[in-house]
């Protein structure tokens, strides 16, 4: 995987949106793109976790070639974003790893809840347990940007989370641009 290059957009404050929205449709946008790269583009936030954000600029990493494509591909967002042109990666860089976070859900809840009835606890220790199970789960640190599924036609947040990594890490990206293990350069 090569990510030799890189393109940035910054979010245009709008009278209408605010940032985190503006950093959500940006999102949108990118994610109906890069199914058409196959893994090959990576997401970085910049500014990630101020104010409990993705901060206000997006970094997409690729092969030259890929990021040339893609930037002549999202000028269209010329209105909601500064679109900077293609760069190479500074040669010294950390390295991190965004992936998307999905609590788990109520089904979830039930079969952890048969679980422990089979265990033959309590109700209250039953309440107890799960309870002290969501606080683990739920951490409302985590930033997030609003997506619209198209097959679902249902809106839902797309919570990222971010690790440091000592080493490069390669393969492939989702199409948000986002993976459990394979990392970006962060500078």
């Amino acid at each position: 995987m090569n990510l030799s290059h890189y393109i940035e957009l910054k979010a245009i404050p709008q009278a209408d949106m605010m940032q985190a929205e503006v950093i959500s449709h940006l999102m949108q946008q990118i994610h109906r793109r890069l199914p058409t790269y196959a893994g090959r583009i990576g997401t970085a936030f910049p500014g990630y976790s101020q104010q409990r954000t993705l901060g206000g600029i997006i970094r997409l990493f690729g092969s030259r070639a890929d990021i040339q494509q893609l930037h002549d591909a999202l000028q269209t967002l010329a209105d909601y974003a500064l679109i900077d042109a293609p760069a190479a990666v500074p040669s010294t860089h950390r390295h991190a790893v965004f992936a998307r976070w999905q609590p788990k859900g109520q089904s979830d809840r039930r079969r952890a809840e048969s679980r422990l009835k089979a265990q033959g606890l309590s109700d209250s220790e039953i309440c107890q347990r799960l309870y002290n199970k969501q606080l683990k789960q739920t951490d409302l640190r985590i930033p997030f940007v609003q997506m619209y599924s198209s097959s679902t036609g249902q809106h839902f947040p797309l919570w990222i989370t971010c690790r440091s990594k000592s080493q490069m890490q390669t393969g492939l990206f989702n199409s948000y641009g986002l993976s459990h293990t394979t990392t970006v350069p962060a500078f």
